[in-house]
């Protein structure tokens, strides 16, 4: 009887705590203001991206980059850098930070 009230309570407690928790990485997070290339004030920030089949940081930056940066290259070797990459190679199914930027 104690594990059966046991287990009524654990499980409702586990799906919400894990979907706070996916709630939570899927959010993203604002962090600075700054100005496009046509002068246009924007917000930096941040989010998850869940890898698929086929992903690079070259399709990822042509996604995300939205003018801010010189190049798709400078954009790369941020996102490598928020990610603490040594390579540019990217499994499917993990998760990348990238930075984009939204007008105000």
């Amino acid at each position: 009887m104690r594990s059966f009230r046991f287990r009524k309570f654990i499980i409702p407690a586990s799906v919400i705590l894990l979907l706070a928790v996916f709630f939570t990485l899927r959010t993203s997070v604002m962090t600075e203001a700054g100005e496009n290339a046509d002068g246009k004030a924007v917000v930096s920030m941040y989010t998850g991206v869940k890898l698929r089949e086929g992903d690079t940081l070259e399709s990822l930056a042509a996604k995300y980059n939205s003018g801010c940066f010189e190049s798709n290259d400078e954009y790369i070797r941020d996102i490598r850098r928020i990610n603490n990459m040594t390579t540019e190679k990217l499994h499917p199914g993990c998760y990348l930070t990238v930075k984009y930027y939204a007008g105000k």
